[in-house]
């Protein structure tokens, strides 16, 4: 079943700056943090600080892709999401996946610890349409294997910055990027339209 967007809803306290209407139906954790990087002048240790969980905050460093990886956000708390965000971000991502292993797999029940539950279908590296990514956006649908085309502009996914061809894990990180969106070659991949207020862009 599709997930309903407005069901992973609620009110955000206020804590930061952030609107549920920048949210995009399948958009994906990776956009949700750049998004608040973006709009918060924070960084990935701000997200952790943010949003992790006991376990995680209590680690002297965060490192090894368990922390940083963002299909099954293992690092991350949803009661925090809930509260500041306004949005279950990890049931969503969760129910997204899980519609999509369910479809894959011809509609059988999906089974915690079977080998779908890894999601060894998705792409390690982040899959971009530059259609999308210059407004701020990525979805969940491009980090499928198997689709090549933009579901929404129909345009070639690409996995690497089309300045330096350098390609960008799928996984929360500044190692890649300088600052939200601008890859450290100088390249833009969000474009700012100076006579629109950010909340008209996303």
């Amino acid at each position: 079943m599709i997930p309903v967007l407005q069901d992973y809803l609620s009110i955000p306290d206020g804590t930061l700056t952030w609107n549920t209407r920048w949210i995009s139906d399948f958009e994906s954790p990776w956009s949700i943090f750049e998004k608040l990087k973006y709009t918060n002048l924070a960084k990935r240790k701000d997200i952790f600080k943010l949003f992790g969980n006991a376990e995680t905050l209590n680690k002297k460093t965060i490192i090894g892709h368990k922390n940083h990886d963002l299909y099954k956000l293992s690092a991350f708390d949803e009661l925090l999401f809930d509260q500041r965000l306004g949005f279950k971000l990890l049931k969503y991502n969760e129910t997204v996946l899980n519609s999509l292993v369910e479809f894959l797999r011809g509609g059988e029940d999906y089974e915690k610890g079977s080998e779908t539950s890894e999601y060894h279908f998705l792409e390690k590296n982040l899959s971009i349409c530059m259609h999308c990514i210059k407004d701020g956006f990525h979805s969940l649908l491009h980090q499928v294997e198997f689709i090549n085309l933009c579901p929404f502009h129909n345009s070639p996914l690409i996995n690497h910055c089309p300045s330096c061809k350098r390609e960008i894990p799928y996984e929360l990180s500044d190692s890649y990027f300088e600052h939200p969106y601008l890859c450290y070659c100088g390249f833009t991949f969000k474009k700012i339209d100076s006579n629109s207020p950010l909340s008209s862009l996303w």
